[in-house]
């Protein structure tokens, strides 16, 4: 069974989570996308530095941060797409929402709601991400119309849904205690890189 048929499975079984619960589980499932995020962008910020082609422009930190929030959020709208097709249950809304909220918290700008309404025109994955890989690589080589580097990225983003879906299973599923450890080791393993 394909990844997505039984997380689909298993979230249509799994009772409403209480306000407390839900928030917790949101907040380790934005901050899990977060760590991923940065990582996909890390691996090609040479390649965006590159293709500025010495013009000195650099990736900022504010640029970068931005770009990881733009990627946050198109994740989130993907998984809303993925298990509801955009008619998401009730409780599902407000797991989103709840992750919304906490990717704002982690990163203020662009507001989560901003960047969720950007992406809400496009009805499938393949078109949100490929406007996600142009807008962030307009964001980190402004000086740059097109690159291969831009093309890689939008492929990445496309076949990164079984990483994200195997994400939300861990979110919503896993005790506690099972996230607070993958954060710290996330975090521990930031640390030495």
């Amino acid at each position: 069974m394909e990844v997505l048929d039984e997380l689909k499975l298993k979230v249509a079984a799994l009772p409403a989570p209480g306000p407390n619960e839900r928030t917790r589980r949101a907040i380790f499932f934005a901050t899990a996308l977060g760590f991923d995020c940065i990582e996909l962008l890390s691996s090609f910020k040479v390649s965006f530095q590159k293709s500025s082609k010495g013009t000195g422009n650099s990736t900022a930190k504010l640029e970068f941060d931005s770009a990881v929030k733009e990627l946050i959020g198109l994740n989130l709208y993907l998984t809303s797409l993925d298990l509801c097709g955009g008619e998401p249950d009730s409780w599902l809304v407000k797991f989103i929402l709840d992750a919304l909220v906490a990717s704002d918290k982690l990163n203020p700008l662009p507001p989560a709601q901003e960047v969720l309404k950007h992406y809400e025109q496009y009805g499938n994955a393949s078109d949100a991400c490929a406007a996600a890989a142009a807008r962030i690589y307009a964001q980190l080589c402004p000086s740059e119309s097109n690159s291969p580097a831009a093309n890689a990225l939008q492929d990445l983003l496309s076949r990164d849904a079984d990483k994200r879906r195997i994400l939300l299973k861990t979110a919503l599923f896993e005790p506690f205690e099972t996230l607070d450890k993958t954060v710290q080791s996330r975090l521990a393993k930031g640390k030495h890189s």
